[in-house]
Formats: C-alpha cells, structure tokens, sequence
C-alpha cells in the first residue's frame, strides 16, 4: 500500500508540474560571413546557402551574420558570447520574426557603436501593435 501511495505521489508530482519552456539560443555559428540571415533559423538558408536549427526565427533582409578574421571571416570584434560568429546590421533595422511569440519574455547580447532602440511588435514584420521597448545604448568601447 505505501508504494502504491509513493506512486500516486510521483505521477501526481509530474502531473501538476508545470512545462519548462523551451530556451532558444541563436548564437549564428554556422552562418556564412556576410550573409543575410533570412531563413537561417526557419528551416531554409542564409543568402549564401547555410542552414542552422529550424526554430521558426525569420529574419529580415538587413540582419547580417559576421565571421571573426581569426576563422576566416572579415570580422574585427572580440568577447562575442559565442566562438566566431554574431548577427549585425548596418543600416535600416533588423527584423526577427518568431510567429509563436514570446510569453515569458526574452534577452539577448549586444554591442553597440550608436545609440540604437529595439521595438517589440504583436504582428510579424515589425507591425501590430507595439508592446515594448528599449533603448539601448552604445557601448562598443566599453
């Protein structure tokens, strides 16, 4: 009788357990120098054929992936939160789509030259209703 309890005790446990969310970490390696991003994270390419994880990110045309020179690519930049690879943009914006949203919220890393903002939208493409946003600032020589 006591395992029995034991039992119900666990399923019960698992049971009312809340789901853990799953983290996602697009950290760009694999992606080509230069490239733009676009389908990269969404089960396609970059601009110049590479594919990452299918976690249904699309990017936008002005979101770019850069090598560091010390694997080959033309990127001059260190302490990057991951081995050799970053996203950058130059002009315009960077558009992330993620269709599922986000109901927790979500962080990223960022370096910065000038002053730059980013906009949180409840529609694909930068549309909708805008529910957030921040103001980050430079902070390249930091």
């Amino acid at each position: 009788m006591a395992l029995n309890i034991k039992i119900f005790g666990l399923l019960y446990f698992a049971l009312i357990t809340p789901a853990v969310p799953q983290i996602i970490v697009p950290d760009f390696e694999g992606a080509a120098d230069q490239a733009r991003l676009l389908s990269f994270y969404n089960g396609g390419t970059d601009s110049l054929g590479l594919s990452g994880n299918n976690y249904g990110i699309q990017f936008g045309p002005n979101a770019l992936s850069l090598r560091d020179k010390d694997v080959g690519g033309t990127g001059n930049f260190a302490n990057e939160p991951s081995p050799d690879t970053v996203m950058f943009f130059s002009t315009g914006s960077a558009i992330l789509n993620y269709e599922p949203g986000f109901d927790t919220g979500f962080s990223f890393f960022y370096s910065a030259k000038y002053a730059a903002r980013v906009l949180v939208y409840d529609d694909l493409n930068a549309s909708g209703n805008l529910l957030a946003s921040i103001n980050l600032l430079p902070q390249y020589a930091d």
